[in-house]
């Protein structure tokens, strides 16, 4: 996961190609563009919160909950091998 993954439209941000000429060029037209830098600004913040810690708990413990509800209680499991065969887990 990178950048690219993370930053985008609606987060907050210009994610420059992997070249100094478009990363200048990038941080030039945030320099020069108020509305642009005060719309990223907005942006970013509201995206910022998806990732507080709040935020995160409440995923992991959505998660959690996903995983421990999928298992079934006092039974094995039969997992397909890769080779064919299954195995008891």
């Amino acid at each position: 996961m990178g950048t690219r993954d993370i930053l985008g439209p609606q987060r907050g941000a210009l994610v420059a190609q992997e070249n100094e000429v478009d990363f200048a060029a990038k941080a030039v037209q945030i320099l020069r563009d108020t509305n642009l830098r005060q719309r990223l600004s907005v942006e970013a913040r509201t995206y910022a919160q998806e990732w507080s810690a709040q935020q995160m708990t409440t995923r992991m413990l959505a998660f959690y909950q996903r995983v421990v509800g999928q298992g079934t209680a006092g039974r094995r499991k039969r997992v397909p091998r890769a080779e064919g065969r299954a195995v008891q887990v």
